[in-house]
């Protein structure tokens, strides 16, 4: 019998929110970082099964095959999948509104593209500002959602750049300082947003959607 993908994810999804509540109640920063870290693994674990979802019967049935009910067994299903389901869905992702992240974290480049993935829209990761200026002639990115405090090239910094060069991307801006230099920074450079981490994925949608207007089915 196949395994009820859908529950799956549900589950996943509530262990993720769940680490997040636990991370946003401590004051300890090592603490902290575990719960997002945990965070992250469980929305990757949902999206492996997301994608597992999009496949069809016969590949459902790999996950089935695995041994066990351990997390790691489940996971190692699941991401065995993705490849293959990544390739199917290409035809389908490739109208969707791209969303470039500027970010010096991994962690928070992959846990912005499994927010943004999961709710309808394509991402570019770049991990400087420089990164994406090389590209930004060619880019069809609709939206940027950039760190202020980047390494090198500051995100307000990268903006005034972009004006001057004359792109006009819309820029919503990120940080997890408390400053409000840095909100009155980001609010002369035109921004259409201000966010300060952590946020919820509800408040990046609706930053994005006031950004490029809703998205279109």
């Amino acid at each position: 019998m196949l395994r009820n993908i859908a529950a799956d994810i549900k589950y996943c999804l509530d262990r993720a929110a769940k680490a997040r509540d636990q991370a946003n109640q401590t004051a300890d920063p090592v603490q902290k970082a575990e719960c997002l870290r945990a965070e992250l693994g469980w929305l990757r674990l949902a999206r492996s099964y997301e994608f597992a979802d999009s496949l069809d019967h016969h590949h459902k049935r790999v996950i089935d095959s695995s041994s066990g009910d351990r997390l790691e067994d489940l996971s190692a299903a699941a991401e065995s999948l993705c490849s293959t389901a990544k390739y199917l869905s290409l035809e389908v992702t490739s109208g969707l509104p791209i969303i470039a992240i500027i970010d010096d974290d991994p962690d928070i480049l992959e846990a912005l593209d499994l927010m943004l993935s999961s709710h309808g829209y394509r991402s570019e990761s770049f991990a400087s500002a420089e990164d994406f200026l090389d590209t930004a002639a060619t880019s069809e990115a609709t939206c940027l959602v950039v760190d202020i405090q980047l390494g090198g090239m500051s995100g307000v910094e990268l903006g005034h750049q972009l004006s001057a060069s004359g792109f006009t991307f819309p820029i919503i801006f990120m940080t997890g300082s408390r400053d409000e230099l840095h909100r009155r920074q980001a609010m002369d450079c035109g921004c259409v947003a201000f966010l300060l981490k952590p946020f919820p994925a509800d408040r990046l949608i609706e930053a994005v959607t006031s950004a490029i207007g809703p998205k279109r089915d």
